[in-house]
């Protein structure tokens, strides 16, 4: 059996400006990615199918002599799902609210003469990168759920930290937490390893932080799904940070997405609601121009390697592509391109080679490196002005 996650242009589009860099799939989400929860019930060889410029990096190998799984990437797993899913016989396909969720082949059948089943139990399934908000805090329950059940936390061991409704509280090894306040009435937390959570933090609950992160001291998180090897400080709420990126100092960040290798200057303010109370309009990548959410909050969407500089105010709904600096205190427009470079005096095309080497120097600060496939993926991007 192979597992391949599938996405289509129109699905990419509305995952915006996170999907630039990876498939849907590899989406970072709770505990772990997208493509990681399906693989909790599939052991089996997986691939992504996605973008041209893309697939080099997650490159999709067919075995003509194997049976094929194919899973929409924007479907999140649960008990139920699966169980239908396994019943699927070759030439049928799995189908809720006429959106396909899975269907399964031995690799001779044309997809327009499968056989429909209908799925009508209640599954998880992000329409846009706006129902990662709207569905995190069920998909951070049902990730601490099952981390409960598969393995013993630990415990914490200082006597400063104050901890309400310990049972909600997950654990892993080796993590570091000072006179903190660990707030679990409200919904379950998970610590990852080897994560520090500095002196006089507060955290509520449903909240994962995964491993190597660092909480710096008086933060304030709640409500948020934050990735691996990232450093926190301020206050963070209903967001989600893919990993590696550093938010460290004061300031607010609500309601937004953060992707990788982001750097947010200290002081930088995101607003997550317009002060008429309207909702918010954002930028669509597929129709090239402002759409509305139907959403009172929403903060920024952010993609892979970009940056803002200190007391930088971003509006509700701002939108900022890969690889952009941003230099400016004053409100700017709710949309910037990816390799953009932004100060109070002009805004131009971000140079390749000094964006290039940016991102190198940020990512050997985490003792990373920038491998030829992931600067090809940037380079795409560059070029067509993505």
């Amino acid at each position: 059996m192979q597992l391949f996650f599938f996405e289509t242009p129109q699905q990419r589009n509305l995952f915006y400006p996170i999907a630039l860099t990876r498939p849907i799939a590899k989406m970072n989400i709770g505990l772990g990615t997208i493509a990681e929860k399906w693989l909790r019930y599939y052991c089996y060889p997986h691939f992504f199918l996605t973008s041209k410029y893309l697939q080099e990096t997650y490159p999709a190998t067919k075995d003509s002599r194997s049976p094929k799984l194919f899973i929409n990437s924007t479907v999140l797993p649960n008990d139920l799902l699966v169980k239908a899913i396994s019943c699927l016989q070759p030439g049928q396909k799995l189908i809720k609210n006429h959106t396909l969720i899975a269907c399964l082949t031995d690799g001779n059948q044309k997809s327009k003469h499968f056989q429909k089943i209908t799925f009508d139990d209640h599954c998880i399934h992000l329409q846009s990168i706006h129902d990662c908000f709207l569905q995190l805090e069920t998909i951070i329950k049902e990730d601490i759920d099952w981390i409960q059940k598969k393995k013993k936390t630990a415990h914490i061991n200082d006597p400063h930290t104050i901890v309400y409704h310990p049972k909600n509280i997950f654990l892993e090894k080796n993590t570091c937490i000072r006179q903190s306040t660990l707030n679990a009435i409200a919904g379950p937390i998970y610590i990852g390893k080897n994560v520090t959570i500095q002196e006089n933090s507060v955290l509520q609950g449903p909240l994962i932080i995964q491993e190597g992160t660092i909480v710096n001291a008086g933060a304030h998180i709640l409500s948020s799904s934050i990735g691996p090897y990232n450093k926190i400080g301020g206050e963070v709420k209903e967001s989600i940070m893919l990993g590696y990126s550093n938010k460290p100092h004061a300031g607010f960040l609500g309601n937004s997405i953060i992707g990788e290798w982001c750097n947010i200057g200290g002081g930088t303010d995101t607003s997550n609601l317009k002060n008429n109370y309207n909702t918010l309009k954002v930028w669509h990548h597929g129709s090239k121009k402002m759409l509305d959410t139907h959403l009172l909050f929403l903060g920024t969407l952010m993609g892979d390697h970009s940056k803002c500089g200190i007391h930088t105010t971003l509006n509700a709904g701002t939108v900022i592509g890969v690889n952009t600096s941003i230099c400016q205190t004053q409100y700017f427009d709710r949309y910037v391109p990816s390799f953009t470079w932004m100060t109070p005096q002009k805004t131009t095309k971000y140079q390749w080679e000094k964006a290039l080497t940016t991102a190198q120097k940020m990512m050997e600060r985490k003792n990373c490196h920038l491998t030829a496939k992931e600067r090809h993926i940037l380079q795409h991007i560059f070029i067509n002005n993505l």
